[in-house]
């Protein structure tokens, strides 16, 4: 049976409640002046799938047994419910539609601290850093089909998402690049095969990492932001307090110094820059291509690992780290301001396909698993009577990422939320309720609980009344 979320009872929510004014007061206080997305995403976190700021009224047709379901705030950097509803979405729309049965490898590429500073604030010089890594490691890996078969060329194929956070909420931009194992080659009859590549070496890792920190070295000094070794004033202005927010951001409470942390076999590190692309799928494991897809596009904030309680913040990590830290205590103003700086920039590409996928790629419906754009049609020769050509069928409409939100919950918890919890019948949307005076009146109607209501949170429809077309 489909269990609900209660908005008011999670630990985030509660954390912007109680501190989200005191902290944006004094920050202004001591200068410190955020973007306005940043404040208008970590308000609407507050009224997301809270009932008293509008719902969707979902009745059973059988016996009339009706639910409510409150709009969501679609936030893109900190919202758990937002982020990890686009995080099933997404990652159901790359296995059903995108990534065929295929070999896949990642390559995770992370930052040193400062070029960090640099790619959180300034989204252009993060598409130039972006571009540099997926062009280094495409060459890499059609270098690796090359050896395997020798052709003139080879066609990759992958995408690339940017994920702001590390394992301790600290920020911590990095890439995850997810290729095919191998690349395309043509036959003489024009068709597309996919040659698999042999595994990377680690002297072949060294060699890719150490090509990408050079690369990125010379952009920025192109740029005047790395002066030989050093970085300039401009990139480490110490006089600047949002520059030092993000300092704090990217602190890990009782982290041991970087020369004192252990680098894994499995990576190679050069300047601060380390690449890891041990992480390979095979081509018919299903569940693990799942896993990877949610995985790269997880949320920055698990919700069971957060905890409020007397006015401590407290988030368990995921693994321990060699010094024994695993549990981080914040409070609430040093946790809001470190999730701040979280949030992403509006009109910013999470996910970046690459190779055949892109979406302008002449051979991309080639290699996808259902087409997901339409080919321009041929022009018709002058001398083909227009009278002659049999009666073209509609064609059906491309998959959308977007899935309604029936079918999310369907294919991600394996639960019918169409059907009624109380008789099994079908259940549909009759309206939406979005004025106050109507929402406090259905409201003390049906004796809601304001300040823990156990109803559905979701965001409101495209269309009505289809059911099917309520997004979660």
């Amino acid at each position: 049976m489909y269990q609900p979320r209660r908005p008011e009872a999670t630990a985030l929510r509660q954390i912007l409640v109680s501190a989200l004014a005191s902290t944006r007061a004094e920050l202004a206080e001591a200068d410190v002046h955020l973007p306005r997305f940043v404040w208008r995403e970590l308000e609407a976190i507050i009224d997301c799938g809270v009932l008293e700021r509008g719902f969707v009224r979902v009745v059973c047709d059988a016996c009339k047994h009706e639910r409510n379901v409150g709009f969501s705030c679609k936030g893109r950097g900190v919202c758990s419910s937002c982020v990890g509803r686009k995080m099933n979405e997404l990652s159901q729309h790359l296995f059903d539609h995108v990534v065929a049965d295929v070999p896949l490898r990642q390559f995770v590429l992370t930052f040193p601290p400062p070029l960090r500073f640099l790619i959180a604030r300034d989204k252009r010089l993060l598409a130039a850093v972006r571009t540099i890594v997926l062009r280094a490691i495409k060459a890499l890996v059609c270098r690796k089909a090359r050896d395997a078969y020798p052709s003139k060329s080879f066609l990759p194929a992958g995408f690339c998402v940017v994920q702001r956070s590390g394992s301790a909420l600290n920020l911590a931009p990095h890439l995850h690049a997810v290729l095919f194992d191998g690349a395309y080659r043509k036959d003489d009859a024009g068709e597309l095969h996919l040659v698999a590549a042999p595994a990377v070496s680690p002297a072949e890792r060294l060699k890719l990492v150490t090509a990408i920190a050079s690369r990125i070295e010379r952009l920025l000094k192109r740029r005047k932001l790395l002066d030989g070794e050093q970085w300039s004033d401009d990139a480490t202005d110490a006089s600047d307090p949002t520059l030092q927010l993000s300092l704090e951001a990217m602190k890990i409470p009782s982290a041991k110094k970087p020369s004192e942390q252990r680098t894994r076999s499995n990576s190679s590190t050069v300047r601060g820059f380390n690449l890891h692309c041990e992480t390979r799928v095979s081509a018919h494991d299903e569940a693990a291509r799942m896993r990877l897809f949610r995985y790269v596009l997880r949320p920055a904030i698990a919700q069971d690992r957060l905890r409020f309680e007397d006015g401590v913040v407290t988030f368990t990590m995921k693994r321990m780290f060699s010094n024994g830290l695993r549990v981080l205590k914040f409070t609430p103003g040093a946790f809001i301001c470190r999730i701040a700086m979280l949030v992403p920039a509006p009109r910013q590409h999470e996910i970046t396909y690459l190779g055949l996928l892109a979406a302008n790629a002449k051979h991309r419906n080639d290699i996808v698993r259902v087409p997901t754009h339409r080919r321009k049609p041929k022009p018709k020769p002058q001398s083909q009577a227009p009278d002659t050509e049999p009666a073209a069928l509609p064609k059906a409409p491309p998959p959308s990422s977007r899935i309604n939100w029936a079918d999310l919950l369907r294919k991600t918890f394996s639960c019918d939320v169409s059907k009624c919890d109380q008789c099994g019948g079908h259940a549909r949307v009759i309206a939406v309720i979005t004025e106050p005076d109507v929402i406090d009146k259905i409201l003390t109607h049906r004796g809601a609980i304001r300040d823990g209501d156990p109803k559905s949170a979701r965001a409101p429809p495209r269309q009505l009344p289809l059911f099917d077309a309520l997004p979660l």
